[in-house]
């Protein structure tokens, strides 16, 4: 995948075969937990192909801030592929009920 084969037959008959890998980024770690902005601006300045995906709740990211990208921080992708960040929207919502006394 990613890979282009160039195949150059030579003047004696035989057959001289170049393989060409696009170039490719790793996704820093440490987008996470970055400002959406921040995350945003770091991974197209690597020549990535960014979008904002939906929020999710996460305990300990602040609302706002990178919970995850997809694919996952880390991995290696050509120029020009997409990356999915995913803002948190905070720690989960917790929902209290109130009891009173029994009948």
């Amino acid at each position: 995948k990613g890979e282009v084969v160039l195949i150059f037959p030579d003047v004696d008959n035989s057959v001289t075969t170049t393989r060409f890998e696009p170039p490719s980024v790793t996704i820093p770690v440490s987008v996470i937990g970055q400002p959406v902005s921040s995350a945003v601006a770091d991974l197209d300045t690597l020549g990535l192909n960014v979008v904002v995906g939906q929020g999710q709740y996460s305990a300990g990211i602040v609302q706002g801030f990178v919970a995850a990208t997809s694919p996952q921080a880390g991995s290696t992708l050509f120029l020009g592929q997409r990356v999915t960040v995913v803002p948190s929207d905070g720690p989960p919502q917790t929902t209290t009920t109130a009891s009173g006394p029994a009948p």
